[in-house]
């Protein structure tokens, strides 16, 4: 061998060691990669069985269409699992339907086998799950909300009617309804779903000019995101920092339900002002007929009542209470009435107002010593109608009583005519029984308001009840306010002379 070939034998061996020394570093280090990559996903497998997650409780399908799509979105998982037979598929199948549904008899119509599964589910999507189906039930959801939303007195607040709608349009995009699409008909939907005012800003936002109908649905659904989100602002800046939140400033009364809660007051306040006794009300005072006007002022004064509507709290110049005196018009009780003199009797109070007096004796008829609360009966101010025009009188809403009458006073007032005459048997309290001859009349009434008319029968009786007080004015009367009741049987919607009862209404009409 010469020496050219033996240096290049021996460049050739040093070119092989070299390739030979590379190849051994890549091969070691690719070695140590997996080595890690083993390492790290062992430790993440062994880090993961530290957790323990809830079991998933899979959704109930009844049949409803509006159940279909977050049903088949879980199930679809056990459908599409091939470590799962398709026997046990077929079992979680039944037991995601409700029982004695629709649902439920149309799996079980199927015998449990391997080979009915794919039958069942093909039926069920047949049946419930078709996508024109579905697609029209979102629609018509929007439809619906539209509509609600036109026709309601409520306002529903922007962050719900925005979930509500964006509830939908999520619901027709997983159905394949894009907004490329389906932007024309789905445009008009959603706008006609917001308020006037929420119209009149999305009117002012310059998305707003946007001619591509697809664009505009977008921007509008942005538009309304941005205004919930600037209303979460709103309300997290002002949260912590109102009166209301500060117990010690702001407090919250609970509302009144019962009647006999109504008059349920405190003991200051149910006392008289003249007398100090619970049985009446300062109006009402029989002692107070005794004092003459100057008298009367300085009882007051001393407990610091107002002299229009005995309160405390205000003075008269403050009082808002719109009251009438019977004798003279002015906004002053009877009992404080200058034209009223005191009349002084050893036997007992002489009532020289006649308007005092019958207040008086519709009181004290109901009166109970020994319970301090009195309870609001059903009474209301209705119009009667005959050939003469119209009367206002008392009518009384008795649900015990299983017919209605009317006083003989008011038939002949209003001039009805007789339809025809019975013989009954009234049952009463304590099983007494009483044999009594009525004619039957045709009533005609309407509201106090005269908003809402109607006529209906009722049989005459001489004397309906005994004289029932009308609403006292108290604490009671703003909550009543409050809930937009209007209370028609006051004593100032009447003459005394006409408080009476003169119609009761029973079960057959109330």
């Amino acid at each position: 061998m010469n020496p050219a070939d033996l240096d290049a034998e021996t460049f050739a061996a040093d070119e092989y060691n070299k390739k030979f020394k590379r190849i051994n570093i890549i091969f070691k280090s690719k070695s140590n990669n997996r080595e890690e990559s083993d390492n790290s996903s062992s430790v993440q497998s062994i880090s993961k069985r530290k957790f323990k997650l809830p079991l998933l409780e899979l959704k109930k399908f009844g049949g409803e269409i509006k159940d279909w799509l977050p049903f088949w979105g879980q199930f679809s998982k056990i459908d599409s699992d091939p470590n799962i037979d398709e026997a046990d598929k077929l079992q979680y199948l039944i037991q995601t339907t409700l029982p004695s549904t629709r649902a439920r008899e149309l799996v079980e119509s199927f015998p449990p086998s391997k080979e009915n599964y794919h039958k069942a589910i093909d039926s069920l999507k047949s049946r419930f799950g078709q996508d024109d189906l579905l697609v029209e039930f979102y629609v018509r959801e929007l439809l619906k909300l539209t509509i609600s939303m036109n026709s309601r007195d409520q306002k529903v607040k922007l962050p719900t009617l925005y979930d509500r709608i964006e509830t939908q349009l999520r619901a027709l995009e997983s159905l394949g309804v894009t907004t490329e699409k389906y932007a024309a008909m789905l445009f008009p939907l959603v706008e006609s779903c917001l308020s006037e005012e929420v119209l009149r800003a999305w009117q002012r936002n310059n998305s707003f000019n946007d001619k591509k109908e697809e664009s505009r649905l977008e921007n509008l659904m942005q538009f309304l995101k941005n205004e919930v989100e600037g209303e979460e602002r709103i309300n997290l800046a002002m949260k912590g920092f109102s009166v209301k939140d500060n117990p010690k400033i702001y407090s919250l009364k609970k509302p009144m339900h019962t009647a006999a809660g109504l008059f349920a007051g405190s003991q200051s306040s149910s006392n008289c002002a003249f007398c100090n006794e619970k049985n009446h009300e300062s109006k009402n005072c029989k002692l107070a007929l005794n004092l003459d006007l100057q008298e009367k002022t300085t009882l007051l004064a001393k407990k610091k009542c107002c002299y229009r509507c005995f309160k405390t709290g205000h003075m008269v110049r403050q009082c808002t209470n719109k009251i009438k005196c019977s004798q003279c018009q002015r906004r002053h009780y009877n009992v404080m009435c200058p034209e009223l003199k005191p009349v002084v009797s050893t036997g007992s109070v002489k009532l020289v107002d006649k308007a005092v007096e019958n207040s008086n004796e519709k009181f004290n008829t109901l009166a109970n010593p020994t319970c301090s609360a009195d309870v609001l009966l059903q009474t209301l101010v209705v119009y009667l109608y005959g050939n003469d025009g119209s009367f206002p009188v008392r009518a009384l809403i008795d649900t015990g009583s299983q017919k209605s009458y009317i006083t003989k006073e008011a038939v002949s007032k209003m001039s009805y005519e007789p339809i025809r005459a019975e013989d009954m048997i009234h049952n009463l309290f304590g099983g007494v029984e009483s044999k009594q001859k009525h004619h039957l009349y045709k009533v005609y009434a309407s509201s106090f308001q005269k908003d809402y008319h109607c006529s209906f029968e009722a049989y005459d009786q001489e004397k309906i009840c005994i004289d029932i007080p009308t609403a006292i004015s108290g604490p009671w009367t703003k909550e009543i306010e409050k809930k937009g009741i209007f209370l028609s049987d006051k004593e100032a919607c009447l003459d005394y002379s006409a408080s009476s009862v003169h119609l009761l209404i029973g079960a057959d009409i109330a």
